[in-house]
C-alpha cells in the first residue's frame, strides 16, 4: 500500500513539514516519487510510531537517530532499546534529583521564608550551597 504525504500526515498526527524535516535529517528515508509526489509505504508509519514513542520518553532527535540507525543491521529492537535507555535513565534520574532539590527550595520559600529582603534570601541559600 502506498500513501501520499497528506495521508501519512493525517495518520501520524504530524504536519507534512515535520515529515519533510525528518527526511532532511535522516530519520525517515526519502520516499520514492510518483509524478513528483512523495509516496510512502506502511513502514514509514511504523518508523514514525517508534519516533513518537522515543520522543514521549524524552529522547532527542539525535538519540532517536542512533536508536534507529546506529546499530548493525539485524540488531534486535530489544537490544537497541536496552543500549539506548541506559543513559536516558541516568539522565532522567539526575533531572529528578534536581527537581526534588528545586521543589524543596520552593516549598521552603512558600511556607517558611521570613526574609525581609530578596537579597538576604538569596545570600542565605548561597551560603547553604543549595
Amino acid at each position: 500500500m502506498t500513501l501520499k504525504i497528506g495521508e501519512v500526515s493525517h495518520r501520524s498526527g504530524l504536519p507534512s513539514s515535520t515529515l519533510r524535516y525528518y527526511e532532511s535529517i535522516g530519520l525517515l528515508d526519502p520516499p520514492p516519487r510518483v509524478s513528483g509526489r512523495r509516496v510512502y509505504n506502511e513502514a514509514a508509519l511504523d518508523r514514525l510510531r517508534v519516533i513518537a514513542l522515543a520522543q514521549s520518553v524524552g529522547f532527542s532527535l539525535a538519540q532517536i537517530g542512533v536508536l534507529l540507525d546506529g546499530f548493525p543491521a539485524g540488531t534486535p529492537a530489544s537490544e537497541r532499546w536496552r543500549a539506548s535507555t541506559r543513559s536516558k535513565i541516568e539522565e532522567l534520574e539526575a533531572q529528578a534529583t534536581d527537581i526534588e532539590r528545586m521543589l524543596g527550595l520552593l516549598r521552603h520559600l512558600e511556607t517558611d521564608c521570613r526574609c525581609t529582603d530578596l537579597g538576604e534570601c538569596a545570600a542565605g541559600w548561597a551560603r547553604k550551597g543549595t
